[in-house]
Formats: structure tokens, sequence, C-alpha cells
């Protein structure tokens, strides 16, 4: 904890098997906020290079529809439609919205067929995590800010925690730019350290608040975080709290706000 806390004053300042996961105790249980960073539902996704697909025969009987190989050629846009299941496997799934060009033939070189508008096709998460693509839609998730530095009020630097969740929209060019930017809106509840007067003499209570603002996150290479929060946080009126209401901003360089 203290690691993340000297951490958090310096940045104010300034088709394969994924990785093999170690596992908790078993007497931990393990809580992941949710997020959409492997939910496509809706979203836009354009590969920059000719990228073989499976072309799922959707109105064949049963649960597990037969795929056939195919070919998409660089930026070819997809459309999220959720999950389906293909060798026993759920993968995320796709329909084909636009068609690009097919420039030095990279897909008849391949000797696949070239997808067709409206094919549903799958691609494995495995490629999708290698090689990100280009990807546009809403997004969601969970914010962590904690360190504040207020714009108004006492002018300090907080460190009561704020946890909400977030929804806005994604821009991510991490297979052109390596840039990958989530623009939203955020609110949840804060612990907000506030002096109060107890029998004459100044005592340090922690509250519980409101706290809400907006947010521009971004990675860069798939690895490195950065982050500018504006917010503030609201408090009962009977609580003599000098930053109610009062913007404050969090900077980050290395830390991830999200979850």
């Amino acid at each position: 904890m203290n690691n993340v806390l000297c951490l958090s004053m310096v940045l104010l300042l300034g088709w394969a098997a994924g990785p093999a996961q170690s596992q908790a105790p078993a007497s931990t249980a393990t809580v992941s906020p949710p997020s959409d960073r492997e939910n496509y539902l809706s979203d836009r996704v354009k590969f920059q290079f000719a990228t073989s697909v499976a072309v799922v025969r959707m109105t064949a009987e049963g649960t597990e529809k037969p795929v056939t190989s195919a070919c998409a050629p660089a930026f070819t846009t997809l459309k999220g439609i959720g999950k389906l299941k293909v060798d026993n496997n759920d993968h995320p799934a796709f329909m084909v919205s636009f068609v690009a060009p097919d420039p030095g033939d990279r897909c008849k070189s391949s000797g696949l067929p070239l997808v067709k508008v409206d094919d549903v096709v799958v691609v494995r998460q495995s490629l999708i995590s290698a090689t990100p693509p280009d990807r546009y839609g809403l997004t969601y998730g969970t914010l962590i800010v904690p360190y504040k530095m207020q714009l108004k009020g006492d002018r300090g630097t907080s460190g009561g925690a704020s946890l909400g969740g977030y929804l806005g929209f994604r821009q991510d060019r991490s297979g052109i730019t390596g840039l990958a930017l989530q623009y939203v809106f955020f609110a949840g509840g804060a612990s907000i350290s506030v002096v109060q007067n107890v029998d004459g003499q100044p005592v340090s209570q922690d509250v519980t608040g409101l706290t809400y603002g907006l947010a521009l996150l971004g990675t860069v290479k798939d690895t490195f975080q950065l982050g500018v929060v504006v917010g503030a946080d609201r408090v009962n009126r009977n609580v003599k709290y000098a930053n109610n209401n009062k913007p404050w901003i969090a900077l980050s360089l290395g830390f991830d706000f999200s979850n």
C-alpha cells in the first residue's frame, strides 16, 4: 500500500491459449471490477493488416455452427455482436459492415476467399490481444483516484480515495499510433477526510460523499498508462468541508486510474 501511495504522490507531481495466470489462495475470493476490455458488443473494429477470420454459417442448426476460413482485407470494418461458440470455446463475434480494397492482393495470395458484407465472423481473443486493432465505441469500467489536488477551496492535496463507475467513448488506434484513449464521465462514492470540532478539539474524521467528474484515460503501446481526471466531491451541508463541490484535478503517468 505504501508503494501505491508514494507512486501516487510522484504522479501528482509530475487462435492460441492465453498466458498462464497465477491463482489466488483457495481462501481468497478475487473479484474483478466490470469493464469492457474484452467486450466488443457494438464496437467498430479494424485490423491494420489482412486477417484470417472464421465465417460462421448462422443458418445451420445446433449450438455449434460450422465455420469456413476467409480473409478480411486490412481496414475492413467489423461490428461487434457479442460472442459465439466455435471449437467448444466462446470467441468474440463480429458482423462485416464494410469490406476494404485488398492492396497488394494480400488476401488473394493467401488462397482464402474474401469476406462479404453481412458475414458473421469470429476472431480469437489471442489475436486481438497480440495485434490490437483500431477500436471505436462505448466504454465502461471502474475509476479509482487515490489522490487529488484541489483547484479551489484549501488548494491542498487530499488523500481520500474516490471509487466510481465510468461511461464514455473509446478511440483506440493502438495498431497505428500506439495510443488508445477513453473520454469518460464518472460518478461514485468517496471517502473524505474532514477536520471536525469535537468537544472543542479538532478531530479528523472520514465521511462518505459523492465524487463526480470527467476523465481522459490513455494507454501507450498497450502498456504505459496516463490519465487526467477533473472532478469534485460533495458531502452533506452540515459537514464543514472547505472543498465541498470545489474542483480538483488528478494526473497520472504509469498508474492506471481504471480497472
